[in-house]
């Protein structure tokens, strides 16, 4: 009974959400605000009654609010942003409050308050659950993810 070093353990890296707020005058706030369950496609805050004020999801059919205002949802199977950038990074410029989405030390996407959407890269195509993705239900189906390669959805639309 050896060990079989040819096959590479491949460790799951957690999934959760970032709230980050620039903040005026310096005072940026930064917290890891939401785990998410692969399994479940479900959102749970990190710390109860963290999130109050800052962000909240729904699930099915997916939703993400922050400070109250609509910053990205799913109608049908079509991801519904403000504004999409899809240009190699996920980095956000604006001064105002966002959610990022994380795997393991690798932030996946961002998403602004006013619905800026930042991906690496944008697949139009019928995506498929993983566990190293953010899954977006609607309706009971996964209709996009949020993955290592970017957005994977049937389509985006940005109003």
């Amino acid at each position: 009974m050896g060990v079989d070093c040819k096959t590479p353990a491949v460790l799951a890296a957690p999934l959760f959400v970032q709230w980050v707020n620039p903040g005026a005058g310096g005072a940026r706030e930064s917290l890891r605000l939401f785990e998410y369950d692969a399994g479940t496609h479900g959102f749970t805050e990190s710390v109860p009654g963290l999130s109050s004020g800052r962000a909240a999801f729904t699930q099915n059919p997916f939703a993400a609010t922050i400070q109250g205002s609509p910053a990205m949802s799913l109608s049908g199977v079509a991801v519904v942003c403000h504004s999409l950038i899809a240009m190699g990074g996920t980095a956000a410029y604006e001064s105002e409050p966002r959610l990022e989405f994380w795997r393991g030390a690798r932030r996946l996407a961002s998403v602004t308050k006013s619905g800026i959407l930042r991906v690496p890269d944008v697949l139009e195509a019928s995506p498929s659950d993983g566990s190293d993705r953010f899954a977006l239900v609607s309706g009971g189906t996964v209709q996009a993810v949020i993955s290592p390669i970017g957005l994977v959805a049937n389509g985006v639309i940005e109003v």
